[in-house]
C-alpha cells in the first residue's frame, strides 16, 4: 500500500512558535506562583506548630509554679502567663463519685468542682490546665498532653488478694486572669468530699463510679480512664471482675466504675460485733433466781474438758433457796440471797462489782482476789458454802444492735427487690445466699455447704424442728418477736457458731419448753426480753436483757465464741489457802526407757525434771514417789521398777535413772505404778502419775490395753494421769490424750527435752498448791472488719489567682 502525506500550510508553520512561547511564560508564571502558596502553606504550618509547642509549653511551666506554690497547703505563690494569648476560667466541669459496698443503695460523695483554665495563642492552638493535667482541644477533638492527678493502682491485702485503691488530687482554679505576673492563694476547702462519712456508712468498699461530667476534654478524658484503670468499654459487655468505662459525648461525660476493696461477706458488711462474755448473759433477771442452772464450756477444737464456765448478769441478782448454780456467776451489782433461810449452792465462787473490804472468811487462812493481796469476799449464807469475790471494776454492759439489724434487714429487702436477694418465706429449705422475707415460719433445713445463709426478716421468726447442716454459718436477722418452740440442732453439734439470731431490743425472744428443747446455736438479743423454758437445753450461747427463767437451763457455751471477759484480769486467778493442809500425794513416775530416748533425750533431762518434781514433795505431809520405766521386752529386758512407791523421797530420787533400749509399751509402764497403788494402798492420800512417752506402742494389743488401764483400773484407784509426750515424729498424741481425758489430767506435748523441766514443775506446782479456784476464760479476739479511709483519697484545693 502507499504512503499518504500531509503537508502543513505555510500559515501554519508561522504561527506555532509564538504560541510555543507563550505556553512557556504561563507555565514558569503559574510554578512561580505554586511554590509561593507552597512555601506560604508550609511556613504558617512551622510557625502554628511552634507556637503550639511554645504554648504547651508555657502550660507546663504554669502547671509548674503551681505545684510549687501549693507545696503548703497555706501558702502563695505565683505564676506566669503569656502576654501573647487569650485565658479563660471556667467552673462548669465536676467529678462525681458514688461509692458501693455491693448490698445496698450506692453512697455518693459530695460532688468536686474542676475549675479549668482555658488558653488559646495568637495562632489559634487551645490548651486547658483541669484537675492537674493538661488537655489539647483540635478540630477533630481533643487529646491528652499531661496526665491528671488520679492514679488508679492494686495491691495486696492480708488475705493475698488484689485489692484496688484510688488517689485523686482536684485543684478547683478561680479569680481573674490576664496576662504577666499573678498571686496564687490556696484557700480551704470548706465543703470538702466527705469520703470518711461515706465509708463510715457504707462499712466496707466494694466499687466506686466515678464520673466526669461537663468537661469539652471528654474524649481524652475517655482515652486517660481507659488506660488507667485499665477498663473495657462498656458496649462491650465487661466480665463482673473487670473495671469498666462508659463514654456520652451529648452530655460531655465519661464514667468508670472500678474494683476497690476485694468482695467482704455479708456478716462483715452488717457491721455486728458480737461481745460474748460466756455462755449465758442477761440484763437482769426477773425476781428471784431460784432454779437449777448450769453452765459448762467446752471447746470444739478438740480439747474435750468440760469445766464451770460464766452466768453473767449486768444487774444485781438475789438467789432463792432452790437456786443450784453450776457455774461461776457474774454480777455488775450485788448477789444476795431472798432471805436469811435461803441456802443456794454456787458450785465454784461467785463474782459481784457492789463488795466492801470484808475479812478473811472462816475456814481460810489467806484469801487474794486482787495483785496487791486485799480482800474483799463474804460468805452468801451462813452454811459458809458460797463464796462471793470482788471485783476491783464493773464490766461493761452490751449494747442494743438496733441501728445494725435495722440496716441489715433493710439491705436485704432491697436486694430481694432487685433481684439479688431470694423470698425466704414460702421456702421450707435453704442454702447458701441472700434472703428476706415479712416472717419466717415455715423453714425445716439450712445448708451451708455452699457457703454462708443470711435471712432477714422483718415480721416474726418461728423456729421448730430446724436442721443446720454444712461447714458454713447461718445469720437470721429478726426485726421483730423470735420464738423457738421445737429443737434447732446443728449437724456438728459442737460448732454452735453454725447459726446465729440476731434480734432487738423491742424484740421478745421465747425458747419454749415443750418436749425439753434443745437450741443449738447463738442467741444473741441484747435489750430484748428473753424467756427461757423449763428444761431448755442450749448448745452455744445466749445474750438477752431482762431474763424471766420458767425452769431449769442447761447451757454448754463453745469457748471459741468468747470475745471478751468480763472479769478484770487482777481477779481472776483466786487464791485460797485453807487452814487445813492439802491432802497428802502418791506420785508415781512412768518413764519411756525406749531405744529412741537416746536421740529424743540424750542429755536425761527427764531425769532432772523428775528428781525436781520429786524435790517439791514433802516427807512431813505424808507424801510418797515411786518411779517405773516401760518399754517392749527384748533380749535387754522388759519393764522395771526403779523405786517402788515410798515415802524416803529421797532414796527414791536417787534411783532415778535414764536407760535406751527395746520397743514400746505404755501399758507395761503404767500396770506396773498401778499396782503399787493396790499394794501400798493409803485411803487418805491423792493419787497423780506423770506418764512420759516419745513414741507409739511397738504393739496394737498394747494400744488396747493402755486405754482399758486407764478407763477401768486407774478410775477404779482415783488416779489422775497427766500424759507428757517428747517429740512429734512419731508421737501417739491421740492415745496421750485419751490417757489424760479418761482420768481427769492433761496432756502436754513438747518439742525437745529442753521443755521437760518445765512442764513436770508446772504439774508439781498444779497438784501440791493448796485450794484454788481458777478457770481458762479464753482469748478475746477482734472480729471486726471493714475498710479504711485510705481505700479512697481525695484530696481538694481552691486555687485563687489573682492579677
Amino acid at each position: 500500500m502507499g504512503r499518504i502525506e500531509i503537508q502543513p500550510s505555510g500559515h501554519d508553520r508561522g504561527f506555532s512558535p509564538q504560541v510555543g512561547l507563550v505556553l512557556l511564560f504561563g507555565m514558569v508564571f503559574v510554578g512561580i506562583a505554586l511554590i509561593a502558596i507552597t512555601g506560604m502553606v508550609a511556613l504558617d504550618s512551622v510557625e502554628s506548630q511552634a507556637s503550639a509547642e511554645q504554648s504547651e509549653q508555657l502550660m507546663h511551666q504554669f502547671d509548674h509554679d503551681l505545684r510549687t506554690a501549693l507545696v503548703d497547703s497555706d501558702s502563695s505563690g505565683s505564676v506566669y502567663l503569656e502576654e501573647d494569648g487569650e485565658y479563660e476560667l471556667s467552673n462548669n466541669s465536676t467529678i462525681t463519685i458514688s461509692v458501693s459496698n455491693g448490698y445496698s443503695e450506692p453512697k455518693t460523695l459530695d460532688d468536686i468542682t474542676m475549675g479549668t483554665l482555658r488558653y488559646e495563642d495568637s495562632a489559634g492552638n487551645r490548651f486547658g490546665h483541669q484537675a492537674g493535667g493538661i488537655w489539647r482541644e483540635g478540630d477533630s477533638g481533643t487529646t491528652l498532653v499531661s496526665k491528671p492527678d488520679i492514679r488508679y493502682y492494686t495491691e495486696t491485702n492480708d488475705d493475698g488478694e488484689p485489692v484496688g485503691r484510688i488517689d485523686l488530687s482536684v485543684t478547683n482554679l478561680q479569680g481573674t486572669t490576664g496576662s504577666g505576673e499573678h498571686t496564687v492563694t490556696n484557700r480551704p476547702v470548706e465543703d470538702s468530699a466527705n469520703v470518711s462519712d461515706v465509708i463510715d456508712e457504707v462499712g466496707f468498699v466494694d466499687e466506686i463510679e466515678l464520673t466526669v461530667e461537663n468537661t469539652r476534654y471528654h474524649d481524652a478524658w475517655y482515652d486517660f480512664l481507659q488506660e488507667e484503670f485499665d477498663a473495657v468499654d462498656c458496649d462491650e459487655n465487661p466480665a463482673p471482675d473487670e473495671n469498666e468505662v462508659c463514654h456520652d459525648p451529648a452530655t460531655e461525660s465519661v464514667t468508670v466504675v472500678a474494683t476497690i476493696d476485694s468482695d467482704n461477706a455479708f456478716a462483715d458488711h452488717v457491721g455486728i460485733d458480737p461481745v460474748v462474755y460466756g455462755g449465758l448473759h442477761t440484763e437482769g433477771v426477773d425476781g428471784d433466781h431460784d432454779v437449777t442452772t448450769n453452765v459448762t464450756a467446752y471447746d470444739r477444737n478438740g480439747d474435750p474438758n468440760i469445766s464451770d464456765d460464766l452466768f453473767v448478769v449486768d444487774d444485781d441478782l438475789s438467789l432463792g433457796d432452790d437456786a443450784d448454780i453450776s457455774g461461776i456467776p457474774v454480777i455488775n451489782d450485788e448477789l444476795t440471797r431472798v432471805d436469811d433461810d435461803a441456802n443456794p449452792i454456787v458450785s465454784q465462787i461467785a463474782y459481784a462489782a457492789d463488795l466492801e473490804q470484808g475479812d478473811t472468811p472462816s475456814g481460810y487462812e489467806y484469801i487474794n482476789t486482787t495483785e496487791d493481796g486485799e480482800t474483799a469476799v463474804y460468805w452468801l449464807s451462813d452454811e459458809e458454802e458460797v463464796l462471793v469475790a470482788n471485783m476491783s471494776d464493773p464490766f461493761e454492759s452490751v449494747d442494743a444492735i438496733d441501728d445494725e439489724l435495722d440496716a441489715a434487714v433493710g439491705d436485704l429487702e432491697y436486694l430481694e427487690s432487685n433481684g439479688d436477694a431470694e423470698d425466704v418465706e414460702s421456702q421450707s429449705n435453704i442454702d447458701a445466699g441472700l434472703y428476706y422475707g415479712d416472717e419466717l415460719t415455715d423453714l425445716d433445713a439450712i445448708d451451708t455447704s455452699g457457703g454462708d445463709v443470711h435471712a432477714g426478716v422483718n415480721g416474726t421468726v418461728e423456729l421448730s424442728d430446724l436442721e443446720i447442716d454444712g461447714n458454713d454459718s447461718a445469720y437470721i436477722y429478726a426485726n421483730d418477736d423470735v420464738t423457738i418452740d421445737g429443737n434447732v440442732t446443728i449437724e456438728d453439734g459442737d460448732r454452735a457458731n453454725a447459726l446465729w439470731i440476731y434480734a432487738g431490743s423491742d424484740a421478745k425472744v421465747t425458747i419454749e419448753d415443750e418436749d425439753e428443747v434443745n437450741f443449738d446455736g447463738v442467741i444473741y438479743a441484747p435489750g430484748s426480753e428473753l424467756e427461757v423454758g423449763d428444761n431448755v437445753e442450749i448448745t452455744g450461747a445466749a445474750i438477752g436483757g431482762e431474763t424471766t427463767f420458767d425452769g431449769d437451763v442447761d447451757v454448754q457455751f463453745d469457748r471459741s465464741l468468747r470475745t471478751a471477759v468480763p472479769i478484770p484480769e487482777a481477779n481472776r486467778e483466786i487464791e485460797l489457802v485453807e487452814e487445813r493442809s492439802r491432802n497428802a500425794l502418791d506420785v508415781t513416775f512412768v518413764l519411756d526407757r525406749s531405744g529412741s530416748m537416746e536421740w529424743n533425750d540424750p542429755h536425761h533431762e527427764r531425769v532432772d525434771a523428775t528428781t525436781d518434781f520429786i524435790g517439791m514433795l514433802n516427807e512431813s505431809d505424808g507424801d510418797r514417789a515411786g518411779v517405773y520405766e516401760f518399754a517392749a521386752p527384748d533380749l535387754l529386758g522388759p519393764t522395771q521398777t526403779l523405786h517402788e512407791l515410798s515415802s524416803d523421797l529421797v532414796s527414791v530420787e536417787d534411783n532415778v535413772t535414764a536407760n535406751e533400749y527395746g520397743g514400746t509399751n505404755i501399758a507395761s509402764g503404767m500396770e506396773l505404778a498401778l499396782d503399787d497403788y493396790r499394794d501400798k494402798s493409803d485411803e487418805g492420800n491423792d493419787r497423780v502419775m506423770i506418764l512420759l512417752s516419745d513414741g507409739k506402742n511397738s504393739h496394737p494389743s498394747y494400744d488396747a490395753k493402755t486405754r482399758n488401764l486407764a478407763k477401768h483400773d486407774a478410775n477404779d484407784l482415783d488416779v489422775t494421769i497427766y500424759t507428757i509426750g517428747l517429740g512429734f515424729d512419731d508421737l501417739d498424741e491421740e492415745l496421750l490424750e485419751y490417757v489424760a481425758d479418761e482420768t481427769g489430767g492433761e496432756n502436754v506435748n513438747v518439742d525437745n527435752a529442753d521443755e521437760l523441766d518445765d512442764v513436770f514443775e508446772d504439774i508439781a506446782e498444779d497438784v501440791t498448791a493448796d485450794s484454788d479456784v481458777s478457770f481458762d476464760v479464753g482469748s478475746a479476739p477482734d472480729s471486726s472488719n471493714t475498710s479504711s479511709d485510705y481505700v479512697i483519697d481525695i484530696d481538694e484545693q481552691n486555687v485563687v489567682i489573682e492579677d
